[in-house]
């Protein structure tokens, strides 16, 4: 809203929202494919017992719906956020304390 009273179009005040989703979305993906292999070998382990065993081998295909996934989830949350910055009241956003 503040942005908005300061002169900036919509686009723009929702470029700086997308952009800021799109990082965070590339950096989470990244970070949790990573720490995925090692929460997938932990859980593995643990879970194994003698009668049964697992397969310890993840599948590329995995990572790619993994992220493909979380890109889609991300593309949703953007999509609905949209709609929500062009409701933003510009003069009781400024009222606000926050």
């Amino acid at each position: 809203g503040t942005l908005n009273v300061l002169g900036f179009t919509d686009w723009e005040v929702a470029g700086y929202a997308y952009r800021e989703n799109v990082v965070l979305t590339l950096l989470g993906s990244g970070l949790g494919l990573i720490l995925g292999i090692f929460l997938h070998g932990y859980i593995i382990v643990t879970a194994e017992v003698d009668a049964v065993m697992f397969g310890r081998q993840i599948h590329p295909l995995s990572y790619l719906t993994a992220f493909a996934v979380t890109i889609a989830f991300s593309a949703l949350v953007a999509f609905v956020m949209h709609f929500k910055l062009k409701k933003i009241d510009m003069v009781e956003s400024l009222k606000s304390i926050e």
